[in-house]
């Protein structure tokens, strides 16, 4: 049976992709073709993404807080702070996000290598390697700033990560990210797994590092940060962050949302109520100390306390309280004054007595 030839070969869809990328590489050997298309505006760079039509808006993007509520579990702070609707966990290709800035993790020399590095260099086309020739070097820790041609992504953000597992070097690349972020006015970023690959590492410090720095600017710079995604090619990857980000950094209550409002009341009737309880108490007991003696004076002018009083006031103190339950409805009454004037008369009884 021949081929329909109006059906697409293996070879013909081969021969498609290699001249996308060839379109983005060798810009200068096709006239006609745009050299940087990062001055454009965003629906016009559209037609000349190097993945074409696949780019990922973060609007697609499931957000954090979206995720734990799917689970039916309730994020911690949501409501207070909104930290976990400003993040992201993506599983796929960082050269489709278009956000306004991406990570690559990078080598000294900016030139381009293998890994996620190699991807966002053919990604982006000729342009991004002539930029990086200028730069020429950047050291271990630290970052800088291209602009993105070709990505979805308006900006790179090259950061070169430590070799082996030096733990300062890398919360200083990801502090060194934000800050150029921040410079910049970029409002929202995407991370790779910087120097878990070839690099050697280990993936799960080098999440609880990336989860701490962010965490911690999200808090500093609530309104300059809009979303942060992290981006893991790797299944374990996804697997370490989301359990340390649900276990320590971004954390959830293990509530269903439908019962902890009603736990919520539950809690707060109780501490009403028993913070009442012991308004009452003491204010009693402030009364019942502070009155004086009818007949007793001092010389100076001064109302004088029986002994005898005092130690019944103590007994009093020490009695449980033998008034009703105060029930849900009452407590916002004023019950005090009945049991006040009780003691303040069991204290002029006492008196009467030592007469």
């Amino acid at each position: 049976m021949s081929r329909n030839a109006t059906m697409p070969t293996p070879q013909s869809k081969q021969h498609t992709t290699r001249s996308r990328v060839e379109m983005t590489r060798g810009y200068s050997d096709h006239p006609g073709i745009i050299e940087d298309p990062s001055s454009l505006p965003q629906e016009e760079r559209r037609k000349y993404y190097a993945c074409g039509s696949k780019f990922i808006q973060p609007d697609q993007l499931t957000r954090w807080n979206t995720h734990l509520e799917s689970m039916n579990k309730l994020p911690r702070k949501t409501a207070e702070d909104g930290m976990n609707e400003r993040l992201c966990l993506f599983k796929g290709d960082i050269t489709y996000l278009e956000v306004d800035a991406i990570v690559n993790a990078a080598n000294e020399r900016l030139m381009g290598g293998g890994g996620v590095d190699g991807s966002i260099h053919r990604a982006a086309g000729q342009r991004l390697k002539d930029e990086c020739r200028n730069i020429g070097f950047c050291p271990t820790g630290k970052a800088v700033v291209t602009k993105g041609y070709f990505l979805p992504a308006n900006y790179i953000i090259h950061t070169v990560g430590p070799i082996g597992h030096h733990r300062q070097l890398l919360y200083s690349c990801y502090q060194e990210c934000f800050d150029r972020m921040l410079e910049q006015g970029l409002r929202t970023i995407a991370f790779c797994c910087i120097s878990t690959g070839i690099y050697g590492f280990p993936n799960e410090d080098a999440a609880n590092i990336a989860l701490d720095v962010t965490r911690g600017y999200l808090e500093n710079y609530p309104n300059q940060i809009d979303l942060v995604i992290f981006c893991c090619f790797l299944q374990k990857d996804v697997e370490i962050y989301e359990r340390l980000m649900k276990t320590h950094y971004f954390p959830f209550h293990g509530v269903p949302a439908t019962g902890r409002k009603d736990s919520v009341n539950r809690d707060r009737k109780q501490s009403r109520s028993k913070s009442n309880d012991i308004r009452k108490l003491e204010e009693s007991n402030s009364k019942a100390v502070k009155q004086p003696s009818p007949d007793a004076s001092s010389s100076d002018g001064k109302a004088e306390f029986s002994p005898n009083c005092d130690a019944e006031v103590s007994q009093s103190s020490e009695r449980p309280q033998k008034s009703k339950k105060v029930t849900e409805e009452d407590n916002d009454g004023d019950t005090a004054g009945n049991d006040n004037s009780e003691e303040s008369g069991s204290c002029s009884r006492e008196l009467d007595k030592t007469e």
